[in-house]
This record gives C-alpha cells, structure tokens and sequence, in this order.
C-alpha cells in the first residue's frame, strides 16, 4: 500500500472573477466520469440514516475493502464526518470530505483519492482564508508505481484544463509528493535561523535500503537533506518522511550502519567497543537535537548493535519520544509509523 499527497489552488485568470477551490478537481472528475466512482451509499439511504447508521459505515468499509482494513476505517471517518452525529447534514454534499476510486487504465489496479478538510478543522477561523483556499488530495494506491501513473495522469489533466480556461481560472500552486516537502523545508528558512537547505542521493548501500522501504510506503519524502544555519552546527537527515505534508506526522530518519564491508558480524562491529553514553549521544540525543531544529520526530535506524546494546538504548530511545530501529524491524515498524497510524488519523 502506497500514500501520497496533492496540493493544488485555483485562482481567478486575467479575465476571471471568483472561483471555486476545488474547481480543477471539479473539471476533472467531469472529464473522466467514467472512471471516477464517488464512494457513498445510494440516495434512498439518506431519509433514513439516522436509524442506519450502522449500515451506512458498514457500506462504505465495503466499498473500500479492497484497500485493506486501515484504509476502509480512515474512509469511514473522512466520508462520514461530521455526520456520524447529525445524519440530515448529509442530505446536501459535503464538498469539504469526499472520496472518489479511480477505476480507469492508467493504473493496474483502483486508486482511492480522499479530499479532506480536517487540516482546517483546527485552525481558528479567522486565519483559515489562506489554509481553506488550497484543495489536499490523499492519494492511496495498493502499489508505488500505480502512485506514480495516478499522478502523471492527474498532472496532465491539470494541464489540458489550464490550456483552455487560463484566461479566467488558473493554477496557482500544484505540488505532490517530494515536491511538497521541499516547500516545506522553503517556508522553514523564511525567517527562522535555517539559512538554506539542500537534498542529495544517500551515501551508501544502507542509507539507500532505508529510502527505497520509505518511498515504498509514502511519496512525500527526501533523501540526505542538509541544513544551513545562520549559527551552529548544520543538522543532516538521512531521510525526511511528510506521510501527511507539513500537518502532522513529519519524522527525520537518521540511518546508521556500524557494520563494515571486512566485519559483518555483530560481533565485530565498531560499536561493540562503545560505551552507552557515546551511543546513546550518537543515535539519540544528538540527532533529536537536530531533527527539533526542523519541527521533525526522530526516528534512528541502526544496523550493528548487540542484541543487549539495542535493547538497553531502546529503553533511553522511548523516554526521549524516539523510535529506535534495528534492521530486523525496521521496515514493518515504519509501515506502521509511516503509513498505517497516519491513515487511522487522516480525519483528525
């Protein structure tokens, strides 16, 4: 299973006035009728939802049991909403909270694509004007590369749409996947002591390991992110992962290999001869530092430690709010972490 974002904002062209926020979204769904499904219950459930409340989430999980038990929960809470607790809301559409399937042959199998406004929910209303106006897609697709042809499809019907009504509608942003993150680190150098940043390929085979199993599960993330500073030591991350954007759930995975190319035994590794101050400062306490400066959690992945050194540093890891990692549980762990309780909240 494979989660990734799109955030896009419409705006008035040159010869335009008010527009809808979900306008392209709108035009794209008209466009491809046929292969868009909305999820939701037929129209003569809703004079008696109240009394079937009950069914009415039973249907929807149906609906969405092909993308697993997660994902069928999250949808209940995002199609529901609101009305779980006052059913004749849902007698008019919901424009903010919606899910569509994509059943056309760009991608091998379904995509399910959530729109959600529960990012705005917590905002006070009157900052919501800059917030409210921008349209986040979730994206979830059972495989990375069905991600990849949903997006290359969305992309291009953003553009055909563009080309005809630029003159009174226009895209005024459109970002997804690693594209968001990298906005995200752009607004953190504006006025704060980050100076610039700047993202390169990992550094060695474990590193690349690491990302591959995050880019498997997510879209919005980056590899080796480097940060400037006007003052102090520049902070690295080995791996930024934005399961959600820049709302929730934003981690920095810092990536270490004690096993050497001439000593892949544990037993022989450089860390067997530290003590566990100097591993706790190396895995631990020095990387959360970093990972604070850009409003990331921690996550510390490491390959080499004892059995006992792993275990006795996950114990300082968890009072710190680090997730510690070995190689042997580090991949189920971030799809947990990464995919699985970032869905659960999705309508948070």
């Amino acid at each position: 299973m494979h989660l990734t974002q799109i955030v896009m904002e419409a705006t008035a062209g040159p010869k335009g006035e008010q527009v809808s926020r979900t306008f392209f979204l709108d035009r794209i769904l008209e466009r491809n009728t046929t292969d868009f499904e909305q999820v939701r219950p037929d129209p003569p459930f809703f004079p008696r939802l109240e009394g079937l409340i009950e069914e009415y989430r039973d249907e929807i999980r149906e609906q969405l049991s092909e993308f697993g038990e997660i994902v069928a929960e999250a949808g209940q809470d995002i199609v529901f909403s609101a009305g779980a607790r006052f059913p004749s809301k849902l007698q008019a559409s919901e424009p903010d909270n919606a899910a569509w399937k994509y059943t056309g042959n760009k991608t091998d199998e379904d995509v399910l694509i959530f729109l959600s406004d529960s990012d705005n929910k917590s905002i006070p209303p009157h900052f919501r004007d800059e917030a409210t106006s921008k349209v986040k897609l979730y994206v979830v697709a059972s495989h990375v590369e069905d991600s990849k042809n949903f997006l290359g499809f969305f992309g291009d019907e953003i553009e055909q749409i563009s080309n005809t009504v630029g003159q009174f509608v226009k895209m005024e942003e459109y970002n997804k996947g690693g594209e968001i993150a990298r906005k995200y680190f752009n607004k953190k150098i504006e006025g704060t002591t980050l100076s610039d940043w700047y993202s390169e390929r990992p550094v060695n085979e474990f590193e690349e390991e690491v990302l591959e199993s995050v880019q498997n599960k997510i879209g919005v993330c980056l590899s080796n992110v480097n940060i400037e500073m006007e003052m102090g030591e520049n902070p690295e991350y080995d791996v930024v992962a934005l399961p959600l954007g820049d709302q929730s759930y934003r981690f920095a995975i810092e990536v270490k290999n004690y096993k050497q190319e001439d000593n892949e035994e544990v037993e022989e590794a450089p860390a067997v001869a530290m003590d566990s101050g100097e591993l706790r400062n190396e895995l631990i306490t020095k990387p959360k530092e970093e990972a604070d400066r850009a409003d990331l959690s921690l996550i510390t992945i490491v390959k080499g430690l004892k059995e006992d050194q792993y275990e006795n540093l996950r114990r300082h890891a968890d009072t710190s709010n680090v997730l510690l990692l070995n190689e042997e549980n580090y991949d189920e762990e971030l799809e947990e972490h990464l995919l699985k309780e970032p869905l659960r909240n999705l309508s948070e």
